[in-house]
């Protein structure tokens, strides 16, 4: 079941004429000036994301924000290749809050394999995406510490195969962020509302992860079951808890996914 551009561009603009007056408005991002800020607006968002500061005990705190951006603008290069991205607007137009989402409809996983093989590429990257803006500090000193972290995402990974194997086509939320001085104001919540309708439209569920328990209870309220909680297993230091939680698909009992 095809999900096309031009489709969540119409289902957002019939969200938008709904919730006129309420200072958000959602489109998808499309430009390099809007997809660049987007990215700005997610490094911020996500700088003291706990399963990055698990990641990053081993570099400077000055290394933190460089981070936070090169992991949002990874996601959105894979996001913009098998997805979409809606930034959400306040009435003079600036960009307050984003879900950058994956559309999985097979059954290969080929994101969840590219966050495996990330330390390998990582020279890749940094000539495709820190031109401008410089490529962290971390990466090039050779930190194994941080390196050796980047591969415990298969565990990532297989906690969302085994939740989803047999729902091979669904959305994945990858990351969804607020202006960090705008949490709290309905910015994430409209977000949430408006990919919810998306995934209505083609009758599918929304898998995503978070390592935040206040982030875990704000889904809950928002429509999302917590499906497993699980530790991520290193050899210098578990780091607990992951929720992997599902928006099921508006036909289909949330049943259809085996509790763990």
């Amino acid at each position: 079941m095809s999900l096309p551009l031009e489709r969540v561009e119409e289902l957002l603009k019939q969200f938008n004429q709904r919730n006129a007056g309420k200072g958000v408005t959602l489109e998808l991002a499309k430009t390099r000036e809007e997809l660049e800020e987007v990215v700005q607006v997610v490094g911020r968002a996500f700088v003291d994301y706990p399963l990055y500061g698990w990641m990053l005990d081993s570099v400077s705190s000055e290394d933190y924000q460089a981070i936070s951006i090169f992991f949002a603008r990874y996601v959105q290069r894979e996001c913009r290749t098998d997805g979409f991205i809606i930034m959400a607007k306040d009435d003079s137009g600036r960009i307050i809050g984003a879900a950058q989402t994956s559309h999985q409809e097979h059954s290969d996983y080929a994101l969840l394999r590219k966050w495996h093989n990330f330390t390998a590429k990582v020279t890749q990257f940094c000539s495709m995406f820190f031109g401008r803006t410089g490529y962290p500090r971390a990466f090039r000193s050779g930190n194994t510490t941080l390196e050796g972290k980047f591969q415990c995402f298969d565990q990532i990974d297989t906690a969302h195969k085994e939740i989803m194997g047999e729902l091979t086509h669904h959305l994945y939320l990858i990351m969804l962020a607020t202006e960090p001085s705008l949490k709290g104001k309905g910015v994430g919540k409209t977000l949430l509302a408006a990919l919810g309708e998306i995934a209505d439209s083609i009758n599918v569920p929304i898998y995503l992860e978070t390592a935040a328990g206040h982030l875990k209870a704000f889904y809950e309220r928002n429509g999302y079951e917590n499906k497993r909680i699980f530790t991520i297993k290193y050899t210098g230091g578990d780091f607990s808890p992951n929720f992997s939680m599902v928006r099921p698909a508006k036909a289909s009992s949330s049943e259809q996914l085996t509790q763990t």
